[in-house]
């Protein structure tokens, strides 16, 4: 489980925070809107060598940018 918080969308990218579960450390990425890839982010130190949180929280912030309303966090779960 990751949450996504503090999302923000401009004309050009979509940002957000993120939080592994378990964890108040923050994570951050930035992703540019008209080609949808990762322009900045850091990784927490819960995301190991593979970044499986940042991972999560780029595919959860890629499916927020074509909604109608943003919104201000969103909880990605898996299994």
């Amino acid at each position: 489980m990751v949450r996504l918080k503090k999302i923000k969308k401009s004309d050009n990218f979509i940002e957000a925070c993120y939080t592994p579960e378990d964890s108040q450390e923050e994570g951050y990425l930035k992703i540019r809107l008209k080609d949808k890839e990762v322009v900045d982010y850091k990784m927490t130190s819960f995301d190991g060598k593979i970044g499986m949180y940042l991972t999560h929280a780029i595919n959860g912030l890629k499916q927020v940018i074509d909604e109608e309303t943003i919104p201000k966090e969103r909880l990605i779960m898996w299994y």
